[in-house]
């Protein structure tokens, strides 16, 4: 009896006819965070849990929220998991957020949604709904309106400097880099920030960057906006950068606040050799027209004296190049010079073990001839670097006064005029044909 009482309870599992406590189980909540009343503007989030008593085979299908009247994002296609207890019964499954923005007062309804949850011990997935609910949007209080649009729990300022070197010289430019962290609002409902306008370095507004706020876990909890401020000092001295406001709503505390970051005193330093040409200009100009009390004349010398200014600071470049080539044939001269070649054979000679390589050098350079027997060369010349050869290569070498003869003979030497060579250098050897045929035998 018992076996065939299984039996047939089989049968009806099979044929999907078993009691509901069999079926697995899908439960669905909701929560909107709405500790107090919510204000137009304000961002909100409202979070979905998706639970089951046996597990999740993947992740559950979203349809697209749409809210009339909102704007609205959806935080994360993984979920976070959870854990739940309901009625002694354990459930297991993940929980989704999703981040709203009410843009107008009255009664924002979040439309209902179904879900495709794919779970454990299903062939296909289960379809579970998600209930509409609705809540309510007050509008701010009418001395509020019109004057902020940013929406907070928090709203922190603060502020940098971005410097091309250590100090801040006159001519230079500096960013001034103004971050606000707003939590619990969208980065895009960050408002720009105001700069007083009572101050003597006045500065240009570069494009604002926004970002998404996050936890340590890289959850979003807020926005970041980031402006940046140029500022240019064309002369020395201290200037003070205006104060910056920002004025927000509390959603907590639900009252108007404002954030401040106060005047910043900077010291600007005179300019180094490195100042741009129009500052110089400047600079000369005005110490030149002075001197001169504007008068015709001086009027005439101040032209003159900017353009050459001018001249010079635009065609550094050119200049620069020229000067380096100048410098180059210079080295690359005196390189060449018998000078040189002079003082090379003359070190060498000085050497713990003397060399001739750069007397030769300086010989066959000045003479055209390898051999000092051969080379022409005056008497007095010659016959002193032959007897010094002589002493220093004898067999019992005289090697003091050999070294002071070649001394003072290659400084002769290097000094000497060299003579103008007309046509091409005969050559040592007599030529292969001492008859050359005539062209009148043919």
């Amino acid at each position: 009896m018992k076996i065939k009482a299984l039996l047939t309870l089989i049968g009806l599992a099979c044929a999907g006819w078993l009691p509901s406590v069999w079926a697995q189980e899908v439960r669905i909540l909701t929560k909107l965070q709405q500790d107090h009343e919510v204000r137009a503007g304000q961002t909100l989030y409202y979070s979905i849990d998706v639970l089951t008593d046996t597990w999740l085979e993947g992740t559950p299908s979203f349809p697209e929220l749409d809210i009339p009247g909102a704007l609205t994002s959806f935080e994360g296609s993984q979920g976070r998991p959870i854990q739940r207890r309901i009625e002694g019964k354990a459930y297991f499954g993940v929980s989704y957020r999703y981040r709203l923005t009410p843009l107008q007062a009255g009664v924002t309804v979040i439309p209902a949604l179904t879900l495709q949850v794919p779970i454990g011990q299903a062939d296909t997935p289960v379809q579970a709904q998600v209930p509409a609910r609705s809540f309510a949007v007050q509008a701010l209080p009418a001395k509020a309106q019109g004057k902020l649009s940013l929406l907070a729990g928090d709203v922190q300022l603060s502020q940098r400097l971005k410097l091309s070197s250590d100090s801040i010289e006159q001519g230079q430019p500096l960013i001034r880099e103004i971050r606000v962290e707003a939590q619990n609002a969208l980065a895009l409902s960050i408002p720009a920030v105001t700069i007083s306008a009572l101050s003597a370095l006045q500065g240009t507004r570069l494009p604002a960057d926004t970002s998404t706020l996050t936890d340590a876990a890289g959850d979003p909890v807020g926005g970041v906006r980031i402006e940046s401020v140029r500022y240019l000092p064309e002369q020395s001295g201290t200037y003070q950068l205006p104060a910056v406001e920002l004025a927000w709503w509390d959603i907590d505390e639900q009252k108007m606040k404002l954030a401040r970051l106060p005047e910043l005193t900077i010291e600007v330093i005179p300019a180094s050799s490195s100042t741009s040409s129009q500052t110089m200009l400047e600079q000369f100009s005005d110490r030149l027209v002075k001197a001169m009390n504007f008068s015709g004349s001086g009027m005439v010398l101040l032209a003159l004296f900017s353009l050459s200014v001018w001249a010079c600071v635009h065609y550094r470049r050119s200049l620069f190049r020229v000067g380096r080539l100048r410098v180059q044939r210079l080295h690359q001269h005196w390189h060449d010079s018998r000078t040189r070649a002079g003082l090379m054979a003359r070190k060498q000679l000085r050497q713990r073990t003397p060399e001739l390589t750069a007397a030769y050098q300086l010989l066959r350079r000045d003479t055209q001839s390898p051999s000092v027997r051969h080379a022409k060369l005056e008497a007095e010349l010659q016959q002193p670097l032959l007897t010094g050869l002589d002493l220093l290569y004898q067999p019992d070498p005289a090697k003091p006064r050999a070294l002071r003869l070649l001394g003072t003979s290659l400084r002769h030497l290097s000094k000497r005029k060299r003579p103008k060579h007309s046509g091409s250098h005969s050559s040592p050897l007599p030529p292969l044909n001492r008859h050359p045929i005539s062209r009148d035998r043919f």
